[in-house]
């Protein structure tokens, strides 16, 4: 699993640095009340990657309304398509580590970037 770098948008834009997904998936530090975008882009021109998120917390009591339970909100790719994760919650998403992690079900044609935005 190889760890991402967030970049940091600023008032003057970005335009975001991509990296080759790993084969064993991939993890970003999620330091709550920071706000991230995770972006996934296909670029073999075939899509049908499917990217998820891993839920490190599934089991909430939150009152008034009782037990909740989270999942990993799997997307797929089109082909030359983006995919775009946002509100990663570090109560549902964060591990030990305080990072999120996210597999493949093929990092082929895959590419990951961490934007910051608050």
């Amino acid at each position: 699993m190889a760890d991402i770098a967030a970049q940091n948008l600023t008032n003057n834009g970005l335009e975001p640095t991509f990296a080759a997904c790993a084969s064993g998936g991939d993890a970003f530090v999620n330091d709550s009340p920071t706000k991230y975008l995770a972006i996934f882009r296909d670029t073999g021109g075939t899509g049908g990657q499917v990217v998820t998120p891993t839920v490190q917390n599934s089991a909430f009591d939150i009152p008034p309304y009782g037990d909740v339970t989270a999942n990993g909100q799997p997307k797929t790719l089109a082909a030359d398509g983006v995919q775009v994760f946002y509100n990663l919650s570090d109560l549902v998403f964060n591990d030990g580590s305080g990072k999120v992690q996210f597999t493949y079900s093929t990092e082929t044609g895959l590419e990951i970037a961490i934007i910051k935005i608050a």
